[in-house]
C-alpha cells in the first residue's frame, strides 16, 4: 500500500509539473507577448498622435493640444482638499471636483511612486471631473462651468470642516453650495437656492461626472468592465466605452439609484436622494475635438416662490472600488446594490460568495495570502467526498 501511495504521489507531481509547463508555454507566454505587442502598438499610436508626449519630451510636458496637469489646475482659483484617503483641491471655477489623488494607492508597486491620480481638470489629457448645477427655462444668470464661486479666506475641505461656497447671480437668486467629505471616498454636495426676486422661478437640479476621451490604458483591458455603470429603475446598466459611444445616449427614469463611470479599480458615481424621481442619462458628445463621456441625471422641476429657498443634496463617490466599503455605503446610506460597481463576471453567483468568504477569513487571519490558502483548504474539504 505504501508503495502504491508513493507511486500515486509521484505520478501526481509529474502530471502537475507537465500541466504547469504546458500552461506556461501555450497560455501565459503567448498572452504576455500579445500584451507586450498591444502596449508597443498603443505607445506608437500615442506617439504618432501626440508627438510632444513621445519619448524625449521634457519631463512634465503634455501631449500636443493638452495642458500639463499642474498648469491646468493653476489656471483657476482653488480650495485645498485633505482627508485621510484623499488629497487635491476644489475648483472655484464651476465649483467642480476635478483634482483628486488617492493617498492609499500608488501608480506602481513602488511605495515611493506618485499617488494615483483619479480626477484631473479640464484641459489636461484624460480629464475626469464632477460638476453640479441647475437648469431653468428663461432663468438668467444660472451658475455654469465658468462661474467663479466665492470661498471663505483660508478655507480647507476636510472631514471636520465642510466647504461653503456662494454665488449671487445679480437677478435675485443666491446659491450656497456646501461640500462635505468623509474619511473615505464619499462627498456630499448640498445646494441651496434662495429667491429674493419679485417673481417665482422654476429650476431643475442636475449633476454629472465626465471623462474627456477614454482611459490611457484601455487598450490593455479585456478582463473587467470599464465604462458606463449605474443602478437605475432597479436595473444594472453596464456599457463599455465602445458600445456607449455607439449608442450616443442611454437614459432611464428612476427613483434614486446611482450612476457613473468605472475603470478597472476606480469609480466615480453620483448618488441622488433615494426618494427623488430622476432621469438618468449616459451620453457621448464632441467637446474640443474629444469624445466627452458623461454620466449624469436631472431632477424634477421645482418652483421657487419669492422669498423662498430650496435645497438639493447629491452624493459623489470618487475612489477605489473596495467591496466592504461599497457595502458599508449600501447599508448606511441606502445606496441600492452598490457593490455591483465591481464586475463579478457571469459567474457572480459563485465569485461573490467566494470573495465574501475570503474577506471573512482575512478579518481573522490578517494576511491575504494565508487567507487564500485557508479558503483553498475549506473548498477542498467541501468537495473532498
Amino acid at each position: 500500500m505504501d508503495n502504491e501511495n508513493s507511486r500515486n504521489t509521484i505520478v501526481f507531481m509529474v502530471c502537475a509539473l507537465v500541466i504547469l509547463v504546458v500552461y506556461q508555454v501555450l497560455v501565459m507566454d503567448p498572452a504576455a507577448k500579445r500584451h507586450a505587442a498591444e502596449a508597443r502598438a498603443l505607445a506608437a499610436a500615442q506617439a504618432a498622435q501626440h508627438p510632444a508626449g513621445a519619448a524625449g519630451a521634457a519631463p512634465g510636458a503634455a501631449p500636443a493640444g493638452f495642458t500639463p496637469v499642474a498648469q491646468a489646475a493653476a489656471a483657476s482659483p482653488r480650495v485645498k482638499l485633505d482627508t485621510p484617503s484623499l488629497t487635491g483641491s476644489i475648483n472655484l471655477r464651476g465649483a467642480r471636483i476635478d483634482d483628486l489623488y488617492l493617498k492609499h494607492y500608488r501608480e506602481t508597486i513602488d511605495p515611493k511612486s506618485p499617488m494615483h491620480e483619479l480626477f484631473r481638470p479640464e484641459g489636461a489629457e484624460h480629464a475626469w471631473f464632477a460638476e453640479f448645477n441647475w437648469a431653468g427655462a428663461n432663468v438668467p444668470g444660472l451658475p455654469s462651468g465658468d462661474t467663479v464661486w466665492t470661498a471663505p479666506a483660508g478655507a480647507v475641505l476636510t472631514p471636520k470642516t465642510p466647504l461653503v461656497l456662494t454665488y449671487a447671480n445679480g437677478q435675485g437668486l443666491t446659491f450656497t453650495r456646501t461640500i462635505s467629505v468623509d474619511d473615505d471616498y464619499m462627498f456630499t454636495v448640498a445646494d441651496k437656492v434662495t429667491n429674493s426676486a419679485a417673481q417665482a422661478v422654476a429650476l431643475q437640479p442636475y449633476a454629472s461626472v465626465q471623462q474627456r476621451g477614454v482611459p490611457g490604458d484601455l487598450a490593455n483591458s479585456n478582463i473587467v468592465h470599464e465604462g458606463a455603470i449605474g443602478m437605475l429603475g432597479g436595473k444594472l446598466v453596464m456599457k463599455n466605452y465602445k458600445d456607449w459611444k455607439k449608442a450616443q445616449v442611454i437614459d432611464d427614469d428612476s427613483s434614486g439609484g446611482w450612476l457613473g463611470i468605472t475603470e478597472k479599480y476606480w469609480l466615480s458615481a453620483l448618488v441622488p436622494d433615494q426618494t427623488t424621481p430622476i432621469k438618468g442619462d449616459f451620453r457621448v458628445e464632441p467637446v474640443a475635438g474629444l469624445d466627452a463621456y458623461q454620466a449624469g441625471y436631472i431632477g424634477p422641476v421645482q418652483t421657487l416662490a419669492p422669498g423662498a429657498s430650496l435645497t438639493q443634496t447629491t452624493r459623489l463617490f470618487a475612489g477605489a472600488k473596495v467591496v466592504p466599503l461599497l457595502r458599508q455605503y449600501e447599508a448606511s446610506l441606502g445606496v441600492p446594490r452598490f457593490d455591483q460597481a465591481v464586475d463579478w463576471g457571469n459567474l457572480w453567483f459563485f465569485t461573490q460568495p467566494l470573495f465574501s468568504l475570503l474577506i471573512f477569513l482575512k478579518g481573522y487571519i490578517g494576511n491575504i495570502g494565508l487567507s487564500i490558502l485557508a479558503m483553498t483548504v475549506l473548498v477542498k474539504a467541501v468537495f473532498f467526498p
